[in-house]
């Protein structure tokens, strides 16, 4: 396990953090969709890193969010000393989760701590970080679990849930959370003192899914259409239906959809230059968890939901399903489209007397309930 043996000051350089007293300092981020990473169906993914030096590794929280009743999810170290990420699902008494199973004992330096979870709802896909280098090592598992829930209780920091007594000793400096699954490269940088990369900045998790489709010319036959997707008795080569839509030049997008009838290699789902579909294609398919990509596409040949993930979107007015051939009976539905970085920026240069700002853009402050300022020396 790596050591960083020297002063934090982080990508601010005030070299500030709050000091937790272990008895009742918590820091409180209020309930927000952006926070939360489950439906009760399915899961997507997230990551926590926070950057800290805790005196007491005996039972202790860095970040949870929910009730004991309506639990989402804990980033902490539990009983003697084990760093722990769990997964809950409330309703059927069930959580996942991964642990590292060797006692820490006070590292006496500033560490930085960090949780990724793939959204898969299986153990397989959640990893733990010290200092960048991968620890867990055991598999925590109750119950059958489904997925987490949507709750409205609050982000605590410092604390193991709204309603429990068990606080952080020590100080905390940064907290980051990311709705995407960060890469062992990506968790060395940002546990260097790395800065947020500017694709994952101005991220949420707002549907930017917002406005009807377009039947090109009434292509597709018996179309009916409304936000989340669109149906049709068939389609001929050529036929398309489209959204204008405008990206941001520089990020990421996470597009879910789930195709319930007309799967077909010669269905298409790809980005355009120019609105109404028009102009030439554009965007690079980062990954998908379904179908087949081709380039700049996605052939939707599969039934089921589709986790696509694509960039190079700063050109793109519009995008469109596109039949490359003959179509049976479509359809696409629940759709929704969001960009995915970093959704809670909570850095040391945004930390006040009595509220830690978040830089994030999504205004999701923390209330800052007894911990105090202190000079973060390392």
């Amino acid at each position: 396990m790596g050591t960083r043996a020297i002063a934090k000051t982080g990508p601010g350089g005030k070299g500030l953090a709050y000091l937790f007293d272990g008895v009742n300092d918590v820091i409180t981020v209020a309930d927000d969709d952006s926070l939360s990473f489950g439906d009760g169906s399915n899961d997507s993914p997230f990551s926590i890193l926070v950057d800290g030096n805790l005196t007491d590794l005996t039972g202790v929280c860095l970040v949870s969010k929910g009730a004991k009743a309506a639990a989402e999810y804990s980033f902490r170290i539990s009983g003697p000393g084990k760093l722990t990420f769990q997964l809950y699902d409330h309703v059927d008494s069930s959580y996942i989760g991964r642990s590292y199973n060797t006692a820490l004992s006070a590292l006496g330096i500033h560490t930085s701590f960090c949780s990724v979870y793939d959204g898969s709802k299986a153990v397989t896909g959640i990893d733990l970080y010290i200092n960048g280098d991968q620890v867990d090592d055991s598999n925590l598992l109750t119950g059958d679990y489904t997925a987490m829930h949507n709750e409205a209780q609050p982000i605590s920091i410092g604390r193991l849930l709204v309603d429990d007594a068990t606080f952080l000793s020590g100080s905390l400096s940064r907290i980051l959370l990311f709705n995407l699954n960060l890469t062992g490269a990506e968790i060395i940088a940002l546990s260097s003192d790395g800065a947020v990369p500017d694709k994952y900045l101005g991220a949420s998790q707002t549907d930017l899914n917002t406005s009807d489709f377009v039947n090109a010319g009434a292509f597709f036959p018996d179309f009916v259409n409304n936000v989340d997707g669109f149906t049709s008795s068939g389609s001929e080569t050529g036929d398309f239906c489209y959204k204008n839509k405008t990206f941001n030049a520089g990020k990421i997008y996470r597009i879910i959809l789930t195709v319930t009838d007309g799967e077909s290699s010669n269905l298409l789902l790809e980005f355009r230059t120019a609105t109404g579909g028009g102009g030439t294609a554009t965007g690079t398919i980062l990954s998908t968890s379904k179908g087949y990509i081709s380039g700049y596409r996605v052939k939707l040949d599969e039934l089921g939901t589709y986790d696509i993930v694509i960039s190079d979107l700063g050109e793109a007015a519009s995008f469109q399903f596109y039949a490359l051939g003959n179509v049976g009976a479509i359809d696409i539905n629940s759709m929704t489209i969001t960009q995915i970085g970093c959704v809670l920026q909570l850095e040391d240069d945004s930390i006040g007397i009595t509220t830690w700002t978040d830089i994030s853009g999504n205004g999701l402050d923390g209330t800052v309930s007894g911990a105090t300022l202190v000079l973060n020396t390392g």
